[in-house]
């Protein structure tokens, strides 16, 4: 499957420019790279009825999957999803290796903007 990638934007303390938006893809469905457990998705339901987004989990306790985690739009609205924890989200397939994979319910309707938020800095 050729998953299209949701661009991550790089927060910083003096503001970063709105990221622009990637269209839902129902067919393909979607990633996120490297994450490294401080990003946050924005998801905006711009359909007519009532969507879902489904991030897949990749953790498996005492032989059964953790669900995945389904985040649900009503018409309209909009939602900030994360940060997804790296033990439960990143996949450990080489192909999508440490990758978020998202799978929204509908073509075009619904908009992604992803955000790394940094590491807290160490330095006083």
């Amino acid at each position: 499957m050729a998953r299209s990638a949701i661009p991550v934007t790089i927060s910083v303390k003096e503001g970063v420019v709105q990221p622009s938006v990637t269209s839902s893809d129902a067919t393909n469905k979607h990633y996120i790279a490297n994450n490294d457990g401080r990003i946050i998705l924005e998801i905006n339901n711009t359909n007519a009825g009532t969507q879902t987004v489904t991030f897949l989990t990749s953790r498996v306790l005492q032989g059964l999957p953790v669900t995945n985690l389904i985040v649900s739009l009503t018409t309209g609205q909009i939602k900030y999803a994360g940060p997804f924890p790296t033990d439960l989200f990143n996949q450990t397939y080489t192909t999508f290796l440490n990758c978020i994979l998202i799978d929204p319910s509908v073509t075009t309707d619904i908009k992604f903007r992803a955000i790394q938020v940094p590491s807290p800095s160490r330095s006083q």
